[in-house]
């Protein structure tokens, strides 16, 4: 299961944005400003931010600036209601791979979510496309389907002589 770091101080939204990923089975957690989204980091690992620009005590852009500048290269969108180019062209000079509208359509969020973190796994790994939406990285013994990665056990050792 992906985690997600969803940094956003609109609480009915964030619970709402929350709700509908943990259905598409993301485990995210929310925070509501840039110092307590630097606090949660140091004590929890995540694959994804997810960070809003306008935030108490530390904003979006300088909250991503500090986590990119750590050598942080984890996935980083923003989602805020700030759609001007010269915003979208600062995050991304910032190292954020996706910047959305924060009013988009839930599906539309969810399949961004699920390509920036396939595109990331898919860029680092050497991959076998299979069937059906399946890819398995040989190197890191992941297996994904559709953008999410699948639970694999380990083989039962018992029997196996």
């Amino acid at each position: 299961m992906n985690k997600i770091l969803f940094v956003e101080d609109d609480r009915l939204y964030a619970d709402t944005i929350e709700d509908f990923l943990s259905e598409n089975g993301f485990d995210v957690d929310i925070v509501a400003d840039g110092e307590a989204a630097i606090e949660r980091l140091s004590q929890n690992r995540y694959d994804l931010y997810l960070i809003d620009l306008k935030l108490p005590k530390l904003g979006g852009f300088e909250l991503l600036e500090l986590i990119k500048n750590s050598g942080d290269d984890r996935l980083a969108i923003i989602l805020t209601t700030n759609m001007n180019a010269h915003a979208a062209v600062k995050g991304f000079s910032l190292g954020c791979d996706d910047y959305i509208r924060k009013n988009c359509d839930l599906a539309e969020l969810l399949e961004r979510i699920r390509r920036s973190i396939y595109r990331s796994y898919h860029s680092k790994s050497n991959w076998i496309d299979l069937k059906d939406g399946y890819m398995f990285d040989l190197s890191a013994k992941v297996l994904m389907r559709h953008g999410e990665i699948v639970a694999l056990k380990k083989k039962d050792k018992k029997g196996s002589e």
